[in-house]
């Protein structure tokens, strides 16, 4: 039996297979299990991850199999609190009284569902300065469907960020970075942005690890955020990176999925960010448009990301399609959807960092 208490983690080990994890709150956060790399969201969504060879596989794990996991974490915790410091026996304490249930039911009082995140911001404090989609009319995306929007007021929002402190607790010591939420948090006035990230900046901030900025989504097509000048002001107070929901640079695809905006808005946007120094993602969907447009949109969608202003402090995603994009033309084959991404990474990576970004594997 091996305990490390590293920073904001508690780990034990009782065998050379298995660990577990919990935060300063006593969350049990993750398990290694059998081989599977096991997440549990705050949500009460929980994913289970291995390699098989160069195939990575995922799945969902049932209610049943998640209070197993508990339960056994429980009994590790019993077995290894007579060998732990006295420094230690408070997060023990609060391991053994952790109760999932009720924890799932202080996230639900504090967050509106969490409908997606980019890869890097999974581990990131969310503050929803909205709630659901403005726009929800992208044909492929089913986030926020059945959602209200809600742009929340500053008395709503100070109100939010009190119930996330309280419910992370000494939890927020494991979060380095604050994501602005949901779809669109750009599409908020600039002073709802401002007043959002002051808060934060007091409330949270001082109770996280070594703080990394804050992130958001943008659509690059509406809102008060697209000027340098307001980048900048949003930079001196954290801002470090922008993800664009781009899905491909190919100008009638895009208007089929039923994405907002044009190109070159999003091009506009993406330059007076960087002109600020702050830093761009960009999110492109293989497989869309399926055979029908699939020589255009992967030709003209490397044609537009590389004459923009991006570099290798940056990073393109590379989601691949699951289901439906609303274009009704016959899919692609797996094989084919890979060749799209290998394609993507050999021709962009020399100018943009390339990253996977499987939308099956986000939990909060």
């Amino acid at each position: 039996m091996k305990i490390w208490t590293n920073g904001p983690v508690l780990s034990i080990f009782p065998a050379a297979t298995d660990a577990y994890f919990f935060d300063r709150s006593g969350r049990f956060f993750a398990t290694w299990e059998a081989g599977w790399f096991i997440s549990f969201g705050l949500s009460g969504r929980t994913i289970a991850r291995r390699w098989q060879g160069s195939r990575r596989q995922l799945r969902a794990l049932k209610p049943a199999e998640i209070l197993h996991l508990d339960e056994k974490s429980k009994r590790v915790l019993q077995a290894a609190y007579s060998t732990a410091e006295a420094g230690e026996k408070l997060w023990f304490g609060r391991a053994l009284t952790y109760d999932r249930a009720q924890d799932i039911q202080r996230f639900r009082a504090a967050y509106h569902p969490v409908g997606i995140l980019p890869p890097d911001q999974y581990g990131a404090c969310v503050v929803q300065v909205t709630e659901g989609c403005g726009w929800n009319r992208c044909h492929f995306c089913s986030f926020y469907r059945g959602q209200t929007y809600r742009l929340k007021d500053p008395h709503d929002l100070k109100g939010h960020i009190e119930r996330i402190a309280d419910f992370f607790g000494d939890g927020l010591s494991l979060r380095r970075s604050i994501f602005l939420g949901e779809a669109n948090a750009f599409g908020a006035p600039l002073d709802h942005l401002v007043s959002a990230m002051e808060t934060a900046l007091q409330k949270l901030v001082p109770r996280m690890g070594p703080f990394r900025g804050f992130y958001s989504f943008s659509e690059g097509s509406a809102g008060s955020c697209h000027q340098a000048s307001e980048f900048r002001m949003l930079a001196r107070l954290g801002l470090k990176r922008i993800y664009y929901g781009l899905e491909t640079g190919q100008a009638a695809l895009r208007k089929t999925l039923g994405k907002p905006g044009s190109l070159e808005a999003i091009a506009e946007s993406i330059e007076n960010a960087k002109a600020a120094g702050v830093r761009a993602a960009v999110i492109l969907l293989a497989g869309t448009g399926g055979r029908a447009w699939a020589k255009q949109h992967i030709e003209e969608s490397v044609r537009f990301i590389k004459r923009l202003p991006l570099d290798q402090s940056d990073i393109l995603f590379v989601s691949p399609l699951y289901g439906r994009d609303g274009t009704g033309e016959t899919p692609l084959a797996a094989r084919d959807m890979e060749q799209q991404e290998d394609y993507l990474r050999q021709e962009l990576a020399r100018k943009v960092r390339v990253a996977p970004y499987d939308i099956r594997e986000f939990i909060y």
